[in-house]
This record gives structure tokens, sequence and C-alpha cells, in this order.
């Protein structure tokens, strides 16, 4: 299978065009410049070669569907009165989803009721949810006690055991078969009433550095945090290292 995509939908005469593609084995591209025509209601396309046929060899380069936030969290008790909050808007509800995994603690999205699942334990926490309207979520551990659900409205459950894992993912599952389909905003994170990690998705990053967050967002308290995270986030389904 080949995926391939653009860097640019459209380009001026005399800019350079790049094709990041994926693949194995050797891929032939012509590069053709198109123009509608429109003949009576319909609307043709006809294909204007430019330059000649070229041949290139593929290299796989990994995926990650859907956006999603992961973050990095070394020597962390998650039972010390934990609490991630964030604002959910879903857009779609046909396949299960992961709104939130900690460590192997997780709140899904199941047939638009939120989910709280840890092991092989799941229980419903909260009625469907709206499409396109936006929801006010919660995740709170304390102890061996776990609530969730939307804000107001927790229910309250018991942990399986200490929580295994250092990392926390927002929209996607840890084999990354669950994206999420929806927006989250106000992405917030306490323990013991310190804030960990507090994101703010109105500026885009470009680099990678430890407390601050790529592509989608940026950390408004870095020095606040109690213990160093390192985070990323990845917009949409091309992974941002691939680079050709």
């Amino acid at each position: 299978m080949l995926l391939a995509y653009s860097d640019k939908l459209t380009v001026d005469p005399g800019e350079t065009l790049e094709i990041k593609m994926s693949g194995r084995g050797e891929v032939s591209a012509t590069l053709v410049r198109l123009h509608g025509l429109q003949d009576g209601a319909a609307l043709r396309v006809r294909e204007e070669l430019i330059g000649d046929r070229s041949v290139h060899q593929a290299r796989h380069q990994g995926l990650c569907p859907g956006s999603y936030v992961e973050i990095e969290v070394a020597g962390q008790d998650w039972s010390e009165r934990t609490e991630i909050s964030l604002s959910l808007c879903p857009t779609k509800t046909d396949t299960p989803q992961r709104v939130v995994q900690l460590g192997d603690l997780c709140l899904d999205l199941v047939e638009g009721q939120l989910v709280l699942g840890q092991g092989d334990t799941r229980e419903t926490v909260s009625a469907p949810l709206s499409l396109g309207r936006w929801h006010n979520l919660r995740l709170q551990i304390e102890g061996q006690t776990v609530r969730a659900g939307l804000a107001g409205r927790l229910v309250e459950a018991a942990l399986n055991g200490p929580l295994a894992g250092a990392r926390v993912l927002i929209g996607q599952s840890e084999d990354r078969l669950l994206p999420l389909n929806g927006r989250v905003a106000e992405v917030r994170c306490t323990v013991g009433g310190t804030p960990l990690f507090d994101l703010d998705f109105s500026e885009a990053m470009g680099g990678s550095r430890r407390g601050r967050y790529l592509r989608s967002g940026k950390s408004r308290r870095p020095a606040s945090a109690p213990r160093a995270c390192s985070a990323r986030a990845a917009l949409g389904s091309p992974d941002p290292s691939m680079d050709r």
C-alpha cells in the first residue's frame, strides 16, 4: 500500500512542491496540471502532463491515525489526588474511541457513552454525549478510588490495583487502534493540587523541547510542574517525522 500527500495544496510558478510518501518498492510518478472544463451541467477534468515520468524507491514511514497528545512522566505517584480535566466535542461515535489513558486506566467513548476501564473491568459513567457539542470531562484518582464522567456528575469506582505505566495519552490508545473522532480543549492535569501540565491548543508549536508540546499546543505553566515531563502532540494522520 502506498500513502502519499503533498506539503502544499497550491503553488505559484517557480515554487517547489514536495511529495511525502510511505510504502515499499519502486513507485512511478508523473506531475500533471488539472484543467476544469464545463460541459453543460457536467464538469470534466483535462490533465496536462508536466515533465517526464520518474521512478522513486519508497520506504515505510510510520503513521499515527488521528490527533492526540502523548505525555511521558517518570516516577509519578498517580494516587496522590490526581485530576485530569478536558473539554470534548465528539463528532462521530460509531466506533470505540479512547479519550484519556493514564497507565492502564482508560476513559473511552463507546456508542456515545463514557466508559471507564482498567484491565478487564468496564463501567459506563455517562449518558450518551451529544455530537457537535462541548462537554466538560473529569478523571479523578485519590488512593484506590477513581471518579470519572461529566463534570458535576462523576461516577465513583475502585481501582483494580496500582496504575501501571508513566504515560498519559489524550485522544489515542497505547496501541494506536482507538483514535478519537472529535475536538479537545483545555487539557489540564493536577497532582496533589499542583499543575503537572496545562495544554493550550490556540498556538501551534514548531519544536520539541522538554516540558513543551509539539504542533498543537504549549504549556502555559511549564515552571510549575513538580516533575519534569516530556510531551508531544501529533495533528492529522501523517507522522511529523515523515520527511520525504
